[in-house]
């Protein structure tokens, strides 16, 4: 006949879980906010100019609306050919600069980007410069 024992223990369950996922919860909460925040604050931007090319449409009787896309559609073009010209010339200063770091690369955009809100010069006039210097800084230390 065989008997049974009943052996005491301790159980002690450790929860990796629930503080991960209470954070992943906040900050998607946090972000779901802030986007809501952005898209009501662009959507209000989008009908403040709505509102003169509407009335410019109704003054030109249809011609307005193509006048108007046209204007916003030129406006996107060139706010993306800023950033485009401002990208390309970054990525020329990091050829020229080939032994600099991520940081110091970095540190020059944001140098170039206050200098180009504070002077009469752009964001992109202000990264040739950068090139211009660092040429010029290279060529003094090769003789």
């Amino acid at each position: 006949m065989s008997q049974t024992f009943t052996i005491p223990s301790v159980f002690k369950a450790i929860d990796k879980y629930t503080a991960p996922v209470r954070k992943m919860q906040s900050a998607t909460s946090r972000f779901a906010a802030v986007a809501e925040t952005s898209v009501i604050r662009a959507e209000r931007g989008f009908r403040r100019m709505m509102s003169p090319v509407r009335r410019l449409n109704r003054m030109l009787g249809g011609f307005g609306l193509l006048i108007g896309g046209s204007l916003f559609i030129g406006a996107v073009t060139s706010a993306v050919n800023v950033f485009k010209d401002f990208e390309q010339a970054n990525a020329v200063v990091a050829s020229v600069m080939s032994n600099a770091t991520q940081p110091e690369l970095k540190a020059l955009q944001e140098d170039a980007k206050r200098l180009g809100a504070t002077t009469a010069k752009s964001a992109t006039e202000e990264v040739q410069l950068q090139e211009a210097y660092a040429r010029i800084e290279i060529a003094a230390g090769d003789t």
